[in-house]
């Protein structure tokens, strides 16, 4: 668990790194605009364009996040078999939107929940 857990620590790393070079880009660009608006002969040529808001880079889903949305989904479906794993699994992803994890990780914890119940 410890491997995936430096993995997971250097793809945030690299991801605000990512994010701070966005940031600094806008502002540059942001920058140029002014200075292009501030200048008569440069005003009538085309006007810059770049928008880097654009990109989406998704937040990962950490062990606790997982955790935290399969406990939520399964009080919210009351689901007491493996057999309502699908409906537990819907709850947990609409819990996880906008966050990435793989499904294989979410299969695993719901099934490991519900084994346990039964």
């Amino acid at each position: 668990m410890e491997d995936k857990s430096e993995i997971i620590r250097a793809i945030d790393s690299l991801a605000e790194d990512l994010n701070r070079q966005l940031r600094e880009l806008r502002e540059s660009v942001d920058d140029l605009r002014s200075a292009i608006e501030g200048n008569d002969s440069l005003s009538n040529r085309k006007a810059v364009s770049y928008d880097p808001g654009g990109i989406y880079a998704p937040h990962i889903a950490r062990d606790e996040d997982l955790e935290r949305a399969v406990q939520e989904a399964l009080n919210e479906t009351g689901a007491t078999s493996e057999k309502q794993m699908g409906v537990v699994i819907k709850a947990a992803r609409g819990k996880l939107r906008g966050k990435r994890f793989t499904e294989t990780e979410l299969d695993s914890l719901v099934h490991a929940h519900l084994k346990g119940k039964q």
